[in-house]
């Protein structure tokens, strides 16, 4: 996030919750002004089945995510871009 990380954090609990309400796992590395926060583990990427990208800055080591099903989108609602992917 470009403002800071008040709107990363409001972002992160929404999809936590919509995660938790669709009964899904989510892990959540945030990039923004203050750099990369809870890196997410090669472990972590390679059992993902999609990756949500919701940034507006560049994003660091996105080389990572080669050969992922990626959601490079805004998050405006949550559950929306929770069920797009569950779907």
């Amino acid at each position: 996030c470009t403002y800071g990380v008040a709107h990363t954090y409001l972002a992160v609990e929404a999809l936590k919750k919509a995660a938790k309400d669709n009964h899904i796992d989510i892990y959540i590395e945030k990039q923004g002004a203050s750099g990369i926060i809870d890196e997410l583990t090669h472990e972590q990427i390679n059992q993902a089945l999609d990756i949500i990208i919701a940034s507006d800055v560049h994003i660091c080591h996105m080389e990572r995510f080669k050969n992922k099903n990626i959601l490079d989108e805004p998050i405006k609602n949550a559950s929306q871009l929770i069920y797009k992917i569950l779907n």
